[in-house]
């Protein structure tokens, strides 16, 4: 068994939870000077560890298997143009993608760009990105299973086109190449934000078989003293850190008589740039377990760029946390560097226990993101922010299309307010809204629920907007506060009630 470890940094959700647990106790402490009824203090769960799964050659995986209470999801994925993209996975990193022959990484450089002029207060600069492709050597074409299945669902409410949406998108824990070579299996792994590859050896196969070379790599070496394999990869500006992929000493053993007995490995750098195993004496009768672990030394804790923004939690002690996730695109080419992709809001509902219920993307092809966050008592949030993208989903609102504005550039981007209401389960959307004039720069920062259901946002703008009843009905200059009331159960121009 061969374990590769890839870090890509899940604290953010860890820091969201503390956060969440503070605030619940907080309510609680002072539940006798509040009229309405506070949820519970939450508590997260310790998972117990996962059953082990038999590999279709016979091997099982260790019933050591790491758990957390944040596993990284294995989602099924549709990537236009890339058919053998079966799988992807969304760290709070970076991406991963898995096809039957190959693993493709979309990463985070150690540095990011520099902020632009409309950048929202408080956010993140979009970051860098290297690209690193490992691929199996040989011909085989091995079955990607996924493997237990996790609480929770994805929905993914990207770009203006709802055809293109993907709905109730299972999470596994787990992810199997069946016969990835005769008598060899792969299981992939996450837990803490980091991917842990699992190769299982059947008794009688072949581990010289074992071969894959990483593509994007500028430099690979084996360090002779520690026996660690170093990848350099290609990093950004001149006088910053270059990235650097580390993959420990393997550990080798079998199980002999309920025994561990170690086996003698070596990482073995061909000529050629393919890397393999060399292993001492071991019985081939037996199962095999090889077991190093790889990490990204400049990427441990993610990018910095992912981050929560808001926090709500409802009657019933279910916690809503929104944000922003670097969405990265599908690397074509590997070893390239760039910024493409774009900041999308992500909401993320948690149990009153801590298990995760669901995860929504939203946004469209430029940066987007959430600043506020309200939820009724239906549990039906609605998120205000601003959006660049003129392909932002919107569903029945007041305005459909994009105000953008003059003089917009990548340094200088133009972007709208906008509001948006999403079902109970996070799957669609019942009201989404641009909210923006002929200028550059719209916000909106802070959003209430009336009792009614009527939506009432805040916020910024540096241009006129529409008004309706408004106690100041002109543009005044340079930047104006505005307040607005919206009617999601209303569509078009008449869900504006007030501006």
């Amino acid at each position: 068994m061969v374990s590769h470890r890839i870090s890509l940094g899940r604290r953010w959700f860890q820091g969201m939870l503390a956060l969440l647990l503070l605030v619940s106790h907080l309510l609680t402490s002072f539940a006798p000077l509040m009229a309405a009824p506070l949820p519970p203090r939450r508590e997260v769960p310790v998972n117990k560890p996962a059953t082990p799964q038999p590999a279709a050659s016979g091997v099982a995986l260790p019933a050591s298997a790491p758990t957390t209470p944040f596993p990284l999801a294995f989602v099924p994925a549709r990537v236009p143009g890339e058919p053998a993209v079966q799988f992807r996975a969304r760290g709070l990193g970076g991406e991963l993608f898995f096809a039957p022959r190959s693993v493709t990484f979309a990463l985070p450089l150690p540095e990011v760009s520099e902020p632009r002029a409309t950048q929202p207060e408080g956010q993140p600069a979009a970051p860098g990105r290297t690209t690193l492709r490992l691929r199996f050597v040989g011909e085989g074409t091995p079955r990607l299973r996924a493997l237990d299945e996790q609480p929770g669902r994805t929905h993914d409410l990207r770009g203006a086109d709802p055809a293109t949406w993907q709905r109730h998108l299972p999470g596994y824990a787990g992810l199997r190449y069946e016969g990835l070579y005769p008598g060899i299996d792969l299981v992939y792994q996450g837990t803490d934000g980091q991917l842990k590859s699992t190769y299982l050896l059947a008794p009688g196969a072949v581990p010289s078989q074992l071969r894959w070379r990483y593509e994007g790599a500028i430099q690979t070496q084996v360090e002779p003293t520690t026996g660690v394999l170093q990848l350099q990869l290609r990093g950004p500006r001149a006088g910053h850190a270059t990235p650097v992929l580390a993959e420990s000493a393997p550990v080798a053993w079998q199980e002999v008589g309920g025994q561990r007995v170690p086996v003698t490995v070596r990482y073995n750098l061909h000529r050629n740039g393919e890397i393999g195993f060399t292993l001492g004496t071991y019985d081939a009768t037996l199962p095999l377990i090889i077991d190093p672990v790889l990490s990204y030394s400049t990427f441990l804790g993610g990018s910095g760029t992912d981050r929560g923004q808001a926090v709500a939690v409802d009657a019933a002690g279910n916690s809503y946390v929104t944000g922003l996730s670097y969405a990265y695109d599908y690397p074509t080419t590997t070893g390239s560097q760039g910024t493409t992709g774009a900041f999308d809001i992500i909401l993320t509902k948690f149990s009153p226990t801590g298990t995760l219920l669901h995860s929504t993307y939203l946004g469209g092809s430029q940066n987007d993101y959430a600043q506020a966050i309200a939820v009724d008592s239906l549990g039906q949030v609605v998120l205000v922010g601003a959006t660049e993208s003129p392909d932002w989903p919107s569903v029945s609102g007041y305005q459909t299309s994009f105000g953008g504005g003059t003089g917009c550039t990548l340094s200088y981007a133009c972007r709208d307010a906008v509001v948006v209401q999403l079902t109970a389960d996070g799957s669609a959307l019942r009201y989404s809204s641009y909210l923006g004039g002929v200028s550059s720069d719209e916000i909106a920062n802070g959003v209430a629920l009336d009792a009614t259901g009527h939506i009432i946002i805040a916020g910024s703008a540096d241009s006129a907007l529409p008004t309706l009843g408004g106690h100041d009905t002109s543009y005044n200059g340079s930047t104006d506060a505005f307040v607005a009331r919206f009617n999601p159960a209303v569509t078009g121009t008449a869900s504006l009630l007030y501006s």
